[in-house]
């Protein structure tokens, strides 16, 4: 998509300095970040890799220094690591990890935008001014849905995607050290235990590796939490896991 300020379609970037604002284009110097979020945070593995605690900006900001190093981004592949925006929300939060793959399929059969080659976020493209418009027909028969953010896509498993293109042009990306099954809406459920999945049921036997990574990166975890689970409705599974700004703030 076009620069927000140049307009240029893909536009040439540079990095400088770090936060959500340091990716810019080259030719305008703005900011062209292509993904934003107003909160994140930054984890540390153990050297397992089972559970992770989100750590203070200090460490945030040293991870970014060495932002490919940390973050292991294949030599060949063009992108700034997420680890740039040296996001430090959440300090202390520990996290059990459950490594996935968010985004992982062939490409369509048809030009279009980064990210767009599924139902959900393709759907911005039906009935749009740019030049990237498609009609639901068009999107049906071109997409291969490779925006999954399933936790079940990781190893061990085997997916099975449609090819459009001579060779597939197989490719993945956003990888989670965990995922859930859905996102914030409206109404707040304490679910019963036996009822949640093992990755966030209330921490037992991984205490001691938890406090044994917060002793080695100096950092102590926040063990006495609890989940909660949020529900939502809406016309679809979009309108239904976006908040309601009715209820956003109290009257």
């Amino acid at each position: 998509m076009g620069g927000p300020n140049c307009g240029i379609p893909w536009p040439e970037t540079i990095l400088e300095g770090i936060g959500p604002d340091s990716i810019r284009g080259k030719a305008c110097g703005a900011e062209a970040s292509p993904f934003h979020s107003p909160q994140g945070y930054t984890v540390a593995f153990d050297k397992f890799q089972n559970v992770s605690i989100a750590v203070n900006r200090e460490h945030a900001e040293m991870f970014t220094r060495n932002a490919w190093e940390w973050s292991a981004v294949p030599e060949a592949s063009p992108q700034y690591p997420v680890l740039v925006y040296a996001a430090s929300e959440l300090t202390g939060l520990p996290v059990r990890a459950r490594p996935c793959i968010g985004n992982i399929g062939t490409i369509p059969s048809r030009m279009m935008p980064d990210s767009h080659n599924a139902g959900d976020f393709g759907s911005f493209l039906i009935g749009s001014r740019h030049e990237w418009h498609l009609t639901q027909e068009e999107l049906d028969n071109i997409q291969t849905d490779a925006h999954l953010d399933c936790r079940d896509a990781r190893e061990g498993a085997v997916l099975i995607a449609p090819v459009k293109v001579a060779g597939a042009g197989i490719y993945m990306g956003d990888a989670h050290s965990i995922t859930g099954r859905g996102e914030i809406a409206d109404p707040i459920l304490l679910p019963n235990p036996d009822d949640l999945p093992k990755v966030v049921r209330p921490f037992t036997d991984e205490r001691q590796a938890f406090r044994a990574l917060g002793q080695e990166i100096g950092i102590d975890p926040e063990l006495n939490v609890a989940p909660l689970q949020f529900i939502g409705t809406g016309k679809d599974l979009n309108q239904a896991t976006r908040l309601n700004p009715k209820y956003a703030k109290p009257s």
